[in-house]
């Protein structure tokens, strides 16, 4: 079953890579270069592997862009008929993703506003439709399975928000990973092209359109679209933007959304240019650096784990199986409960839409009564940051001091969030607290 996953989301990934270039085609080098660039990325690998909905949203953002791109009339009804069909598809892959036809219809809208007519709108405003009801599909399914309209992790992150300030950096961190390992010099190189293309763009499809919507001398018939999925990429970009900075954490397959748009941005201004021109030359050369920095990286990426404490839950979860321990909770449950058997019953409430309300009213110590759980497991840091305990509902003296550690898996790194990974039995409060258990040898494997 992993496996087919892997080969289908590896399959989408191919396609919309395909769409992409498709969409850059007529961008010279420029195009080339920004999808090497995104491929050779770390973020790429890691999301390439994972079998989640990172490559379907890819596909989707990419055959969306693609089929907008290539109508045969901006009235053209099948191809407003198809993108409608696709906006709704990645509507269900992600709920999020129709700010990307969002932002095109904006686009689209501003278009009809400075050069008249309303033929601008159709496709865009199938599209924007599509997505829509794909929103509300999910939201019905939602409904239907959980007694919600929000899914359990959309209220639970909302949940989350409340206790952090907006933190732009770490979003602007996970965007950068597309350029090149975290490093002032990539920041640096990403920032000059993007705001080259963003100076080129901005001249090209705001400045020097005139009134009549007329295209460049040169450039061909089909500037309008352009100007349309420029403009539409740089107002969904915008929107993902303000709308990921409300989320946490941000994590690496958010990215998802964000690629196709920015690898337009960045390559349409170049669109019909001479390779020699002033935008291919000046978007293109820090792309290329970029791209020179990451290919040695590249080939090392996936050679030892990411994430190094997934050894250690796959460890818990095998041992869990092997003792036959049942009434476990985990907060971090999903390795764990994948070897485990699959009853391990998560706490963070991601995928447990009954963890909400005892969340958010601080008695998730009472849900774990509730549910006769006998076991938590989970890294220490989990239970000593203040932070982590009140987002979770569980900063409660009592409750804390009912942990009686009896197996730790990791040797625990003093700062560090994902280490010492302890299974912990719960005690009932008129038990007398153990000596805690000593930590593990770290030349266990």
């Amino acid at each position: 079953m992993v496996v087919c996953i892997g080969s289908i989301a590896v399959l989408a990934l191919i396609v919309g890579a395909g769409a992409a270039w498709a969409c850059l085609r007529g961008a010279n080098g420029v195009g080339l270069c920004v999808i090497a660039l995104f491929a050779a990325s770390e973020n790429f690998h890691l999301n390439v592997v994972s079998g989640l909905e990172w490559g379907w949203v890819l596909l989707f953002a990419a055959a969306y862009l693609s089929v907008f791109l290539r109508g045969d009339a901006l009235d053209d009804p099948r191809a407003a008929r198809w993108l409608a069909a696709v906006a709704f598809l990645g509507s269900l892959a992600r709920t999020d993703f129709g700010l990307l036809p969002a932002g095109v219809f904006a686009a689209a809208l501003l278009e009809s506003w400075r050069f008249g007519g309303r033929g601008v709108l159709l496709r865009p405003a199938a599209g924007l439709a599509g997505a829509s009801i794909g929103v509300v599909a999910s939201l019905l399914r939602n409904r239907l399975v959980g007694d919600q309209f929000l899914q359990s992790s959309a209220r639970m992150k909302s949940l989350w928000a409340q206790h952090y300030a907006l933190d732009p950096d770490r979003l602007l961190t996970k965007v950068s990973t597309l350029f090149g390992a975290p490093s002032l010099v990539t920041e640096l190189l990403a920032l000059l092209a993007l705001v080259c293309a963003l100076a080129f763009g901005i001249r090209r499809f705001v400045v020097s359109a005139d009134r009549s919507g007329a295209p460049d001398p040169g450039l061909g018939s089909g500037e309008t679209e352009l100007r349309v999925a420029w403009l539409g990429s740089l107002f969904a970009l915008s929107g993902y933007v303000v709308f990921y900075l409300q989320s946490v954490p941000v994590q690496p397959w958010y990215t998802a959304n964000l690629i196709v748009p920015l690898a337009l941005l960045l390559g349409l201004p170049a669109q019909g240019r001479s390779v020699w021109s002033p935008a291919s030359i000046s978007i293109a050369v820090p792309l290329l650096v970029l791209l020179g920095l990451q290919a040695a990286p590249a080939s090392r990426f996936l050679e030892k784990p990411k994430w190094q404490h997934h050894r250690a839950l796959h460890r818990a979860g095998t041992l869990l199986r092997e003792k036959e321990l049942e009434d476990v909770g985990a907060w971090n449950a999903g390795i764990v409960g994948y070897y485990q058997g699959g009853r391990v019953v998560n706490l963070d409430g991601l995928v447990n839409d009954e963890i909400y309300e005892y969340a958010a009213n601080n008695q998730l110590p009472r849900y774990i009564d509730e549910r006769g759980l006998r076991y938590v497991i989970d890294f220490r840091r989990i239970f000593e940051a203040p932070l982590r305990r009140r987002r979770g509902g569980f900063d409660d003296p009592a409750f804390l001091a009912r942990l009686v550690p009896i197996q730790p898996f990791q040797r625990r790194q003093s700062g560090r969030m994902w280490t010492g990974l302890t299974l912990y039995r719960l005690r009932a409060p008129e038990e007398e607290r153990p000596e805690p258990v000593a930590e593990p040898d770290p030349t266990r494997p």
